[in-house]
């Protein structure tokens, strides 16, 4: 055998497989992306131009959705708008030229942050009491182990709108309804089945001390969970009621 004859690794990838590799991972990421562009683009389109078909990807940016969406507009008659002093502002002409005038600011930042509060909240506390059963399920023989998981995540499967008029009426009864308090025990109830199951470990993982278990795994999964598709599933599930009513 010459000297000059190199050994090559089996498993090491050519050079031609990190260019196709890199060539998916950039084709993913643009795929991923356009979504999240076409989302922020829509913020800039007029209510025409957002609802368009076929969809209008070259348009004029406007802002009128911005001022829609932090204003309360009321709709008035050709008579009293022509009867109105000349608009002070940009926004108060664009709301003009709708027939409409603005009234005072929206309630968007309060609904906004009590999102934020029951989104992190239910997010928190169902991570929190997940991590703990997990780790009772993965570390101790539970009689009917399998069945109480099943029964756990189960509960993702009923209908809300099965258990819509109980719960309602329990939480007037009980003084929740209307509160922060009582959307978060909502959201943590539906959401601790995806953070008990996602949390799961093998026995020789769990078969160490609480605090270490707790710590290495509970917390690592806890924070890689809040940006995990799981994490943004409950935070979506909370953020979205508070959503749908702003569109209402």
């Amino acid at each position: 055998m010459s000297s000059g004859t190199t050994a090559h690794s089996v498993v090491e990838p050519s050079a031609w497989s990190k260019r196709i590799a890199g060539a998916l991972v950039l084709l993913y990421a643009l795929i991923t992306i356009v979504p999240l562009v076409w989302i922020f683009m829509t913020g800039f389109k007029t209510p025409q131009d957002s609802i368009s078909y076929p969809p209008k990807v070259v348009f004029e940016p406007s802002l009128e959705g911005y001022v829609n969406l932090f204003t309360t507009r009321t709709r008035q008659t050709p008579e009293y708008m022509a009867q109105l002093p000349p608009p002070d502002t940009w926004y108060d002409e664009l709301v003009r030229s709708r027939n409409m005038v603005i009234a005072g600011p929206s309630k968007f930042g309060e609904r906004f942050m009590n999102s934020v509060i029951i989104g992190f909240g239910s997010t928190f506390l169902s991570v929190f009491l997940g991590t703990l059963a997990a780790y009772a399920f993965s570390r101790f023989k539970i009689p009917l182990k399998d069945d109480l998981l099943f029964f756990i995540l189960s509960t993702r499967m009923m209908p809300p709108i099965a258990v819509a008029i109980p719960i309602f009426l329990m939480y007037r009864q009980l003084g929740l309804s209307d509160t922060h308090l009582g959307m978060i025990l909502l959201y943590t109830a539906v959401n601790i089945s995806l953070a008990v199951e996602s949390r799961i470990m093998p026995r020789w993982v769990s078969d160490r001390p609480s605090w270490r278990y707790i710590r290495k795994i509970g917390i690592a999964t806890a924070i890689g969970g809040i940006i995990r598709v799981d994490r943004m599933k409950n935070s979506r599930s909370s953020f979205s009621g508070i959503l749908n009513r702003e569109n209402a």
